[in-house]
């Protein structure tokens, strides 16, 4: 959910315009959005159908929801009713997360002034998902693919060990050499739950790891340079790469260079990192497809791995 201040305002159509922009994603991984103001329907309805480069909303891929009695945003505590203040009767920027059980899994309350993230918003539910769906627990900025915690007081050091190695704690003295830490094949270690298994629905974006994050994460912006095979799915037929080339392809990460499927797959990955993305049409060339190779409604498959990558120019 999904609260605002007020219609025809400053922040507010920022937010639900990029909620609505992005809201593919949310129902890729089975979450719906709701907004939420103590305006009116009819309110609403104006500002939908008022242009956005004149403020409004335009068209907008969820519902707005009217909270005229106010009885919503002062049960979810967002509702302000201090006298004198400007927000009066309106609601602050709360964002809840609710599961499929009703629990609301994350608060967030921000103040007029600032504006939510939906990056963020995504990577909430997906880290409640996962420790939902695989009983281990995420670490701070944990996104897909990064390391997870086993909730034990014994299995969490295999966490720990790797994330801090250089703490005295986590030292394991070599006896050839007593002033270096020593890990028993951390190479090994690191390996454990790679390749990982790619999903059986080819209908829906996803990134499978086929090797662990041992380099540095690669940062929004970023121009990065990678090898690749394409190949087309359900056929198989390979349509491209840059291995057979010898050439890898270098561009510029969250820029709009690539098809939709490499800037957010590849964001997800560390340097060194080969994972495959599978991106369907919506994520690809949709319906219009690629010249002669790349048919419209494709379903892509591409094999990847990051070489390298440096800021950009």
């Amino acid at each position: 959910m999904v609260f605002y201040p007020f219609d025809f305002t400053y922040v507010c159509p920022t937010e639900l315009i990029s909620f609505s922009e992005r809201l593919g994603e949310f129902k890729e991984i089975e979450a719906e959005v709701l907004g939420v103001s103590t305006d009116s329907h009819f309110t609403h309805l104006a500002w939908k159908n008022t242009p956005r480069d004149q403020g409004g909303l335009g068209q907008i891929e969820y519902p707005l929801l009217a909270d005229i009695s106010k009885d919503i945003s002062r049960n979810y505590g967002v509702l302000v009713e201090t006298d004198g203040d400007g927000m009066r009767g309106a609601a602050l920027r709360g964002l809840f997360i609710i599961d499929p059980e009703g629990k609301v899994r994350s608060v967030q309350v921000n103040d007029d002034a600032v504006g939510r993230s939906v990056d963020e918003a995504l990577r909430l539910i997906k880290a409640f998902q996962f420790a939902d769906k695989n009983g281990e627990v995420c670490p701070a900025n944990w996104k897909p693919g990064d390391s997870t915690i086993k909730p034990d007081q014994t299995a969490k050091m295999e966490f720990f060990k790797h994330a801090y190695p250089g703490s005295e704690s986590s030292k394991k003295l070599n006896t050839n050499q007593p002033n270096k830490p020593f890990i028993e094949d951390p190479e090994a270690e690191a390996w454990k739950g790679y390749p990982q298994q790619e999903p059986e629905d080819k209908s829906k974006f996803s990134v499978t790891f086929m090797s662990p994050p041992l380099g540095d994460k690669i940062p929004t912006g970023a121009k990065v340079k990678v090898h690749y095979t394409g190949t087309l799915v359900p056929e198989g037929t390979k349509f491209d790469s840059s291995v057979d080339r010898g050439q890898p392809f270098e561009f510029q990460l969250a820029q709009g260079m690539v098809i939709k499927c490499w800037d957010q797959g590849i964001s997800m990955l560390h340097k060194g990192q080969k994972a495959v993305l599978n991106c369907p049409p919506s994520y690809a060339y949709g319906t219009r497809g690629a010249g002669n190779v790349i048919p419209p409604n494709a379903t892509l498959r591409f094999e990847v791995e990051v070489l390298d990558y440096g800021t950009s120019a």
